[in-house]
This record gives structure tokens, C-alpha cells and sequence, in this order.
């Protein structure tokens, strides 16, 4: 069972503070998310392709940079301060992503604005991900 987060690991300007949901999503928004180093392809900003599809039901968490810094899907720094941060837009999703082999389930590809208390720039519940071809780590 992962350990809970603590509020005091996120900036206060990115805690929710009662702010509602805002389910849509403007065409030049950014997502952040973050990724471990390891799955950075040697000698390129790309995403091994292959760790997506090796996740069993893909859970991307991401960051909205309309109401966040790129550097804030790191939080809690103490635990993500070694990651990776790349960028895209909700265009670039996919409508379904495959696990890797034949009989490998599809999971359909939903964003959703469902914040927390301490994150509200957070698609908490998205099943956000990038183009599974080139992924462009920023």
C-alpha cells in the first residue's frame, strides 16, 4: 500500500482551496507528467514506448499547466525529485492504448479534471497518455 501523501509537500498554489471542477479542457493546454529516467531511450528525449504498453491498465497522472508549473507533477519533491517531466497536449491522446501481446487488454483513453485537495492542476482519475510512437520528454 503506497504511503499517504502529505498536503505540505505540495505548493499552496496549487491546492484546491474549495476551486471547482473545470471538465474542459482549452486546445493549447499542456499536460505534465512524470516518468522515472529509465525509460528515457538512450541518447534521446523519447519514452520507451515498451513501458507503456507494459503497464497492465495505464494510469498517467498529469498535471494541467492551466493551473500548474511544469515542475509541480514532481510533488512531493523528496520521492519524484529525480524524475523526468514530459509534455503534451489532450489532442495528441490516443482514443484506446494495447498492452504489449496478442490477447493484451484495450483500455479506452479518458481525461478527466477530478482534483485533489492538495493538487488541483491534477486530472487525478486520467487514463492520460502520450502517443505511444515518440513520446518527447521536456
Amino acid at each position: 500500500m503506497p504511503e499517504p501523501l502529505n498536503p505540505a509537500d505540495f505548493p499552496i498554489e496549487i491546492h484546491r482551496n474549495g476551486q471547482p471542477l473545470v471538465p474542459e479542457f482549452d486546445e493549447d493546454e499542456w499536460f505534465y507528467c512524470r516518468f522515472d529516467p529509465a525509460f528515457v531511450l538512450p541518447n534521446s528525449n523519447n519514452i520507451d514506448p515498451l513501458h507503456i504498453k507494459l503497464i497492465p491498465c495505464p494510469d498517467f497522472s498529469s498535471n494541467r499547466s492551466k493551473f500548474s508549473k511544469s515542475w509541480h507533477v514532481l510533488c512531493p519533491l523528496a520521492k519524484f525529485r529525480n524524475h523526468v517531466v514530459f509534455k503534451f497536449r489532450i489532442q495528441d491522446l490516443p482514443a484506446t492504448i494495447q498492452g504489449d501481446g496478442k490477447n493484451a487488454p484495450v483500455h479506452d483513453v479518458k481525461t478527466e479534471h477530478d482534483p485533489e485537495e492538495y493538487n488541483y492542476s491534477r486530472p487525478g482519475k486520467a487514463r492520460s497518455i502520450p502517443k505511444i510512437t515518440e513520446v518527447r520528454a521536456s
